[in-house]
């Protein structure tokens, strides 16, 4: 048996503990609420940012001081360990909380690792995977590791939580090829008109286009040019180059420098015949051509390339965007991007 000086001791440290614990939790959960109310992209990403020090300075070590000096206390004391019925339900929830914090903590820094890699205002993505973390935590989705059983039952545990995360890996690509489905091409024409804006160029939408609702009050002409260039409007083709969805041409000069074509469900044909008709008006070269459609097309796109109707873009460096890239990216690009770069480097050239 301890001296009551030393079992003081440890009651306090205890106490501390735990309660600290309990403190640093409700400071987590406070964050993650705040994560997945806010409407602020930075306030979003602040909090989510916020949560690894409080669980790694603060919630583990607390959890783990908490569980130690509650084994000291218990076989250091008169009270042990097995005698009597709460000290162990105590010792259970200790160790079961203990088990859930830590199996969950990779889980938390794979939030945090995507929270300081995210740029601009899209964090609908990061607010999902907190809820479902709070979710599938709830619904012991994530085993906690056996008490008994020896290593046979902690393989199993292993495996178990393996399929877990692979499940959920499947499950968020499904996801993600959903939300690419469901993009709308007045989506992209916006997201290509704010880009191009950002980048230094001047930008024409489509003439059928032009007066489209952008999803926030405006149209899509707004902040575009009014009309084409002069060496462009009176040359053959000028009909069929007006429609394509998104050009960016050079600041106060005459010249396209990269065209979109947003095909989100439709064949290829159209939108490469006006790029053909571009390339042709404008002496044969257009430094930046695209074609923008969603992640899962890629495949289709270029089958449709090998046709041989379609030889002779071989030599016009027709580049492959996929949505997913470009929402990944836009917001990045258009902070720290200029020119033709960023744009180039995050597509695929076709052919």
């Amino acid at each position: 048996m301890t001296s009551p000086r030393v079992r003081r001791l440890l009651l306090l440290c205890h106490v501390v503990s735990s309660v600290g614990w309990f403190g640093a939790a409700a400071a987590f959960a406070g964050l993650v609420f705040a994560a997945l109310r806010t409407a602020d992209a930075q306030v979003a990403r602040a909090a989510v940012l916020s949560m690894e020090p409080i669980m790694w300075l603060a919630i583990v070590p607390l959890a783990l001081a908490s569980l130690l000096t509650g084994l000291i206390q218990s076989l250091a004391t008169h009270w042990g360990l097995v005698r009597h019925y709460w000290v162990v339900y105590k010792l259970g929830l200790t160790l079961l909380a203990t088990a859930i914090l830590l199996v969950n903590t990779r889980t938390i820094a794979g939030l945090v690792a995507a929270a300081r890699t995210a740029e601009g205002g899209d964090f609908d993505g990061l607010k999902r995977q907190l809820a479902g973390l709070l979710y599938d935590i709830g619904t012991e989705r994530y085993p906690a590791p056996p008490r008994e059983g020896g290593d046979a039952a902690a393989d199993r545990w292993r495996k178990s939580l393996e399929a877990v995360r692979e499940a959920s890996a499947r499950e968020q690509a499904k996801l993600e090829a959903t939300r690419s489905e469901e993009r709308t091409h007045t989506d992209i024409q916006v997201w290509l008109r704010d880009l191009g804006r950002a980048l230094g160029f001047d930008v024409w939408i489509a003439s059928n286009d032009r007066g489209r609702p952008d999803g926030s009050g405006d149209r899509l002409e707004d902040g575009c040019i009014d009309a084409l260039p002069e060496s462009l409007a009176s040359l053959p083709g000028a009909d069929a180059i007006r429609l394509i969805d998104v050009l960016w041409l050079e600041r106060g000069a005459p010249r396209v420098a990269a065209a979109f074509e947003v095909e989100h469900t439709t064949s290829i044909l159209s939108g490469i015949v006006r790029m053909l008709d571009l390339a042709t008006a404008q002496g044969g070269s257009v430094p930046g051509l695209f074609l923008v459609a969603p992640d899962g097309r890629e495949n289709e796109v270029r089958a449709q390339l090998k046709r041989p109707a379609f030889a002779a873009i071989s030599s016009m460096r027709v580049r492959y965007l996929a949505y997913g890239e470009l929402d990944r990216n836009r917001s990045s690009m258009a902070r720290f991007g200029a020119g033709l770069k960023p744009i180039e480097a995050i597509a695929r050239e076709l052919g």
